[in-house]
């Protein structure tokens, strides 16, 4: 996948190559209020990622989240992604193109 070193990117295949953890994403995109920040540190790697929702919204499949993330990646801070998720049927949210 593409490095992710921008200032602002899409998540599409930054997360995975990030590493944001599968609880964490569902766990902030389930419970965190929009505008509200929470924050995750890897444990294998220490890399620190701060996750906002920014707009929640329904569609026809349900409901979906655009979220930012402040990602602060072997000690550089400022790194910020973007994306989308829809929540899926078995309770998982999956990243939109």
């Amino acid at each position: 996948p593409p490095p992710c070193s921008s200032r602002r990117r899409h998540t599409r295949s930054c997360l995975k190559s990030r590493g944001l953890g599968d609880v964490y994403k569902r766990q902030t995109l389930n419970e965190a209020r929009t505008g509200q920040t929470t924050q995750w540190v890897n444990p294998d790697n220490g890399n620190v990622y701060a996750v906002t929702p920014t707009r929640t919204f329904e569609t026809t499949s349900g409901p979906c989240r655009e979220f930012t993330i402040e990602a602060t990646v072997g000690g550089t801070a400022g790194q910020e992604v973007y994306g989308t998720a829809c929540l899926q049927p078995d309770g998982s949210w999956k990243l939109q193109p």
